[in-house]
């Protein structure tokens, strides 16, 4: 009978090389955005070599997870210098990339700072907040104004 691989079960308590659960360098986690699209966040990716084996394989995996309206996506590429990805081994762990499908360039976005407003937007002010801050500015201006006018009353014009 052959035997197709070794299985090591020599573990025991000293030895520190036993595999831990969860512990795979092979997963690669990524943040993948649509080129130029900044109404949405960028899709968080796990790739698992074993079930995205090859280049094209991976670049539909992307184009299914964005959904139905998504064109085929046929170039990958670094946010921060554009540089080009064409394998899986190119990309590294927790970075993010763009998503460039076919017959578009890279639009230079700053999709962190996207990012960042997505999650954490700014709050709408209600009536009472916003009319409460124009009245605000509003007050200051009327002071500085009235300050004006004082002073210029102050001085005496020309006689003609």
């Amino acid at each position: 009978m052959r035997v197709k691989y070794q299985v090591n079960t020599n573990y025991s308590s000293e030895n520190k090389e036993r595999p831990q659960r969860g512990a795979h360098e092979s997963h690669i986690s990524v943040i993948v955005h649509k080129n130029g699209d900044i109404h949405q966040l960028g899709k968080r990716l796990v790739i698992n070599p074993r079930q995205v084996r090859s280049w094209e394989y991976f670049l539909e995996y992307l184009r299914r997870s964005f959904g139905e309206v998504c064109p085929a996506i046929r170039e990958i590429a670094t946010p921060t210098g554009g540089t080009r990805i064409h394998e899986l081994q190119q990309l590294e762990n927790q970075h993010r990339y763009i998503a460039i499908p076919s017959g578009e360039k890279l639009k230079h976005l700053d999709y962190v700072q996207v990012d960042e407003l997505l999650r954490h937007p700014k709050p709408i002010l209600g009536k009472e907040a916003l009319f409460a801050r124009l009245r605000k500015r509003h007050k200051k201006e009327l002071a500085n104004t009235e300050g004006r006018i004082k002073n210029e009353l102050g001085k005496r014009g020309k006689t003609i």
